[in-house]
């Protein structure tokens, strides 16, 4: 170091050198730390935004299924009690008791699902204290499906497995996707016409639904890639890895849904 600099001159020389290159450097990471900085601001608003959305659509969803499955079965057991009311007056009360249970759980139901909303909301504005989050054993499940599917007299509903190992995800998703498939049979099929078979295994779930249709509903088919019903269950579907099909086919409508259960 003696021999860098004989004189001040030198050594100012060397000291103005050191000084502005690390000034420099020092501006250069500031400014790099800056940018790091906004972009993982950025990244954190765009996943925000985007959880948002995907609870927005799936919260949509439920409402949906939830609303037309209750409304569906309502309506079915009113006009059965209407239409037995001075022939059958037993019928059309034992009809009328059914769209009151019905209606009693899809309110309950719906209610659920908005106190989820109003959570979230709460949860996002810091307010957690002020929250009882609804537990997972409200969620549905195998037993759950189970019970669905004994209410379901005026369908055959085969069933091939385990129904009461469904828990989590997969049993939320096949759950509003069989509300679904009920309320379109109930809705185009008359009774006994329509089937469901649910198959499980180890390694897969797959479930058809069948209904006859209509000719009116048949020429109007070419609008069902707009229908909730239909968008909803693909996603719930897709989202779990597994495949989806709808549409026509020799006996009227079919739904064929396949669900992966294992890696």
């Amino acid at each position: 170091l003696g021999n860098l600099g004989a004189s001040e001159d030198d050594w100012a020389w060397w000291n103005w050198t050191v000084g502005t290159i690390f000034t420099w450097t020092l501006g250069r990471i500031i400014r790099l730390l800056e940018q790091t900085l906004d972009e993982l601001i950025a990244a954190r608003s765009r996943l925000i935004e985007m959880a948002a959305r995907e609870e927005r659509h799936r919260i949509s969803a439920d409402v949906h299924d939830l609303v037309g499955h209750s409304m569906t079965a309502v309506l079915l057991n009113v006009r059965a009690a209407r239409q037995t009311l001075t022939t059958d007056p037993a019928d059309a009360e034992k009809a009328l008791a059914d769209a009151e249970e019905v209606a009693k759980l899809g309110i309950a139901d719906i209610r659920k699902t908005l106190h989820k909303l109003r959570t979230a909301n709460l949860s996002d504005r810091g307010h957690n204290n002020d929250v009882n989050p609804v537990p997972l054993t409200s969620l549905p499940d195998g037993e759950s499906i189970r019970s669905l599917l004994s209410r379901q007299d005026h369908i055959n509903i085969t069933v091939n497995g385990d129904l009461e190992s469904l828990q989590g995800p997969i049993a939320v998703s096949l759950y509003r996707i069989l509300q679904e498939c009920i309320t379109n049979i109930s809705k185009h099929a008359s009774s006994g016409s329509g089937n469901l078979e649910l198959n499980l295994n180890s390694n897969h779930i797959r479930l058809t639904s069948q209904n006859p249709i209509s000719r009116k509903s048949a020429g109007s088919i070419g609008l069902t890639d707009k229908s909730l019903g239909l968008i909803g269950m693909r996603e719930r579907v897709t989202n779990l890895g597994g495949t989806f099909e709808a549409g026509l086919f020799t006996m009227g409508w079919q739904v064929d849904i396949r669900i992966p259960t294992s890696d």
